[in-house]
């Protein structure tokens, strides 16, 4: 392990690269669309990962992946597919609204690399098994919190799948939301991760 290497060998480098975009990124979020912005399930996995970068544990790291890689994924496709073949898959469409500077619009590019950084560090420091116990309670706290603190917006769509919902009472649907959020993205992706990354050392 060199100077500057913390636990996990995280190079001191890597670590304040990591912390500069970081930085940039939440500055942004925070100055110019809000606090509440940042309850996004895509930052509160950057805190994640900046915790676990600087701590040199990979639980958070995990949590992260557990939390974020789907719709990151997702994310990218989206993207990709309207930039390269005009077509709209969803979820992109301000990425590409020249109304909005292009400062702005690059600093989601975040959502592009998080997938493969995220897979790059497990593959070193490995998948830790408890990531998914952890990020159900954690997710679940966060989409309450959101839901009560962020009434007005959308965010983590806890009043609707990408426009609010008026069908179901509303409490209601924050249970399905988190049941499925568990059920059908938690779960699967804990079990590609601990089959892939899960034999290294803790």
């Amino acid at each position: 392990m060199g100077a500057g290497t913390n636990e996990k060998g995280f190079p001191l480098w890597f670590r304040l690269v990591y912390t500069f975009f970081f930085s940039i990124i939440m500055y942004v979020n925070f100055f110019h669309y809000g606090w509440r912005n940042i309850l996004w399930f895509s930052h509160v996995a950057l805190i994640l990962l900046f915790v676990g970068i600087w701590s040199g544990k990979r639980l958070y790291i995990s949590m992260a992946g557990v939390s974020v890689l789907v719709f990151h994924s997702l994310w990218t496709i989206s993207f990709f597919a309207q930039l390269l073949f005009g077509l709209e898959l969803g979820g992109v469409s301000y990425m590409f609204d020249s109304a909005t500077p292009l400062f702005l619009r690059s600093v989601s590019l975040f959502h592009i690399f998080t997938p493969p950084l995220i897979t790059i560090i497990l593959s070193k420091t490995g998948y830790d098994r408890k990531a998914f116990r952890y990020q159900k309670v954690w997710g679940a706290f966060v989409i309450i919190m959101t839901y009560f603190l962020s009434p007005e917006k959308n965010i983590n769509w806890v009043h609707g799948p990408v426009n609010p919902q008026n069908l179901l009472n509303p409490h209601f649907y924050l249970l399905v939301l988190i049941t499925g959020l568990i059920t059908i993205v938690y779960y699967p992706t804990h079990l590609v991760l601990d089959k892939k990354f899960g034999d290294k050392p803790s």
